[in-house]
């Protein structure tokens, strides 16, 4: 039996969730147990989407509340310490599973400690993924997480055995970082699935329609915010940005800032916003510029990129020009790719697009050949079974 740390659901670990389900898409049935979060209510991975038994060990987790209320440090202390007060708990139930393996596809710091935990209690091996930097960025964090997650990643990672990130970009600077192998292994995605699901109309007549499907929050803000800037200097409401999903901050921003006109919010099921994809006249991909998470957004691999290739419809990548990326999609022409989110930037290269000249032709057919030579769910859940069952 495999115990697996799930991430937690939140609008910022959206992807990960949907990256952590494609991954599981074959293993064995009943092979996992799931650490979950009650305290997360929706944060719970469902056994019959995952192939978890249906027993999965529950664990209150408390989330910090530091940045809400200003009061970093104090809450942090609480936060930690109610969730060691449950370790006790966790370690009669995981002892009744049989586990044989952890797989850690995480990255925040709590998860790191009960990993190392569970690993030195269980002696058993562990596998890692490492889905981004956000470990050794740490931007805002207190300094309690900030000692507690340094004094933990090295022995933990060393310890491993096996690590995965899902790029290249990642794997020489953390070989260099870590004195070890990292093995790259790169975010799945069904294809057939994919186009199996029928086009969905969200245009408006003769409308240019734009769409980003997925949460705005520190990861994409100012760039989206700059998006509808760049669409106000354009001056044509009938070139228009649908944005799908939970974006009520981001809607009261746009009001704020008397750019609505040029936003149209859905509200969309995950399938359906795949069927929206397949409709859009460009899919945009915006990443921040100028966030305290900036090293997490350059060394990501986004879940919809994978989406967006496998559309067959033109993408606009706005992202910064040290971000993966921005690799990835020059490496393979896959896009049009803009390395700044300057407002009359982004406005003339729509204009341009709008007129018809770019080859997006070739670059729809680049993203969606990469998506199946290299992206196969089913060809990489095995790989990544077979890991854990070695």
């Amino acid at each position: 039996m495999v115990l697996i740390i799930t991430p937690y659901l939140t609008n910022t670990t959206m992807g990960q969730v949907t990256l952590l389900k494609r991954f599981m898409a074959y293993f064995p049935d009943d092979s996992c147990v799931a650490l979950t979060r009650r305290g997360y209510g929706a944060g719970q991975i469902k056994s019959r989407e995952t192939k978890c038994v249906n027993e999965n060990i529950e664990l209150l987790f408390p989330r910090p509340l530091g940045s809400r209320w200003g009061l970093d440090n104090l809450f942090w202390v609480i936060s930690f310490m109610l969730a060691l007060a449950y370790l006790p708990a966790l370690w009669r139930g995981v002892k009744t599973k049989k586990i044989s393996k952890i797989f850690l596809p995480t990255h925040t710091s709590l998860d790191l400690v009960l990993a190392f935990f569970l690993r030195s209690v269980l002696e058993v091996p562990y596998v890692v993924l490492h889905m981004d930097d956000a470990w050794e960025s740490l931007s805002g964090a207190c300094w309690i997480e900030k000692k507690i997650t340094r004094k933990f990643l090295l022995s933990l990672l060393s310890g491993a055995q096996q690590v995965f990130v899902l790029n290249d970009f990642m794997k020489n600077p953390h070989e260099t970082r870590y004195g070890r192998a990292i093995d790259v292994l790169y975010p799945p995605i069904d294809l057939s699935a994919y186009d199996a699901i029928v086009p969905l109309p969200i245009k408006r007549p003769d409308e240019f329609c734009i769409l980003y499907t997925g949460s705005i929050y520190s990861a994409q803000w100012d760039t989206m915010e700059n998006l509808g800037r760049a669409l106000a200097l354009i001056g044509d409401k009938k070139i228009a940005c649908h944005v799908c999903g939970c974006n009520d901050a981001f809607k009261r921003r746009i009001n704020e800032l008397r750019l609505a006109d040029y936003f149209r919010f859905l509200e969309l099921s995950p399938e359906e916003s795949i069927g929206a994809q397949k409709n859009a006249d460009l899919l945009f991909l915006g990443l921040a510029f100028e966030s305290r998470i900036q090293p997490v957004i350059n060394t990501a691999f986004p879940a919809k990129l994978l989406e967006y290739m496998a559309s067959g419809r033109p993408t606009l990548a706005c992202v910064p020009e040290e971000s993966f990326v921005s690799f990835y999609m020059r490496k393979h022409s896959l896009s049009e790719v803009l390395g700044t989110n300057k407002p009359e930037c982004i406005a003339k290269v729509l204009q341009k697009i709008k007129a018809g000249k770019s080859n997006f032709s070739t670059m729809c057919s680049n993203a969606r050949r990469i998506v199946a030579e290299q992206h196969d769910e089913k060809k990489l859940s095995q790989r990544l079974w077979q890991a854990l069952a070695a």
